[in-house]
């Protein structure tokens, strides 16, 4: 059975935060340089270590299992294509990771522009203002569920 994740924006970034904390609770490199869901397999002594680099997306992909015959213990570089059903989701996670909420929005949900464009601005110099200072690339964690409510507000 697949699973395929909600076309809300609000519900998506909660989904989104929910899972980057907990694959940085299991140890797993935020990069998101890297985009998407990478496994590196490197030499280390005589044993072979893998590596889970991960951005907001990938984390979902990860924690959710989106990626049928994913191995944690096996090289790999996974993308939404890898997920059709979530293909759409899983980019506007992307778009919303960088700020991008006008673009994400538009993927997901029919709305009114010209009614909500200073919003989606305000959103967007929201995380360009709240730069995670562990994570390059993101903003911190706790700016994505503002963000969330606010988009919750407006039904989106």
């Amino acid at each position: 059975m697949s699973k395929i994740l909600p076309m809300i924006p609000s519900k998506l970034l909660r989904i989104a935060v929910e899972d980057v904390q907990k694959s940085l609770n299991e140890g797993h490199e935020p990069d998101m340089d890297v985009s998407w869901l990478h496994v590196v397999e490197r030499a280390v002594g005589s044993k072979v270590q893998h590596t889970c680099y991960l951005c907001m997306a990938g984390a979902v992909m990860l924690q959710r299992d989106l990626v049928r015959g994913f191995d944690l213990h096996e090289a790999g570089y996974y993308l939404p294509s890898h997920c059709k059903e979530n293909a759409l989701q899983l980019t506007a996670i992307d778009y919303m990771r960088r700020g991008l909420f006008l673009d994400a929005c538009h993927l997901l949900v029919p709305f009114d522009l010209v009614q909500h464009k200073g919003l989606f601005m305000g959103m967007t110099r929201s995380v360009l203002e709240n730069a995670d200072a562990d994570i390059p690339g993101m903003a911190n964690l706790s700016t994505y569920l503002k963000i969330a409510d606010e988009l919750e507000a407006i039904g989106m």
